[in-house]
């Protein structure tokens, strides 16, 4: 076998760089699958009732939707409004009415939490006894690196 003058030898070791294309393929005809059933299957056969579940339900069909958007690199809810569209327009063209619209949730009873304000207080500073002195190094002086949060600032060229 020669290799192809312009294309690279094959190596079965390196990861095939067009696998997400045929699984994009793949759930793209999925979808495309279910507009036709949806433009062109009888009304009330199965498949146009699970085509049309797909693009409308909820529960687990909505968990569908989201796993096949993410496949195709869409958002769940455009799935959703393009299937509702190819339903309307075929109840449109049976001289259906449209399909009544999903009911709102009802408001949440509970009231709102109101957020507590906080506000900073500064106390007086307290007088403190002579500070401990924690580990001294070999020369008798403090520790460098232990940080005293109570000691005297004083002024900038200190």
């Amino acid at each position: 076998m020669t290799a192809h003058p312009v294309l690279p030898p094959l190596d079965a070791s390196a990861p095939d760089r067009h696998t997400g294309q045929g699984e994009r393929a793949l759930w793209s005809a999925v979808v495309r699958c279910a507009l036709d059933d949806l433009d062109y299957e009888p009304l009330d056969s199965t498949l146009y009732a699970q085509a049309a579940a797909f693009f409308s339900s909820g529960g687990e069909w909505r968990a569908s939707r989201t796993e096949v958007a993410d496949m195709l690199g869409c958002h769940a809810d455009d799935l959703r409004r393009c299937g509702l569209r190819h339903i309307a327009a075929r109840r449109h063209a049976a001289g259906l009415p449209p399909l009544p619209p999903e009911p709102r949730p009802l408001p949440c009873p509970v009231p709102p939490l109101r957020l507590v304000r906080l506000e900073a207080t500064y106390l007086p500073k307290t007088k403190r006894g002579r500070p401990k002195t924690g580990w001294r190094d070999r020369n008798g002086g403090v520790n460098p690196f232990k940080f005293d949060p109570w000691r005297e600032i004083g002024d900038a060229a200190d």
